[in-house]
């Protein structure tokens, strides 16, 4: 059953990646065809936008770094407190 699901869930990623590089590569495509100038502020469009989504998932991979961390300090910290009461060996 968890196989089934996690082999479902690698292939809707694939193609989601696949839908995604297909649309990038459509879009690369018009902006070669326009004249120079307007394949020029396309070019700086995409970078800028490219940049800012990076940026964006920075902050976001720092987040959830911290927040994980934050997560296994309190286990930590949980577990600790069981064995000092005897919950657990």
């Amino acid at each position: 059953m968890w196989c089934t699901r996690y082999a479902f869930f690698a292939e809707q990623c694939i193609r989601a990646d696949l839908q995604a590089f297909n649309t990038e590569l459509d879009g690369m495509y018009n902006d070669a065809c326009l004249p120079q100038t307007e394949a020029f502020e396309a070019m700086k469009r995409d970078l800028q936008s490219a940049k800012s989504k990076r940026n964006e998932l920075d902050l976001e991979n720092q987040r959830l770094k911290r927040e994980l961390s934050e997560s296994n300090l309190k286990r930590e910290q949980w577990g600790r407190i069981l064995k000092t009461q005897g919950v657990i060996p």
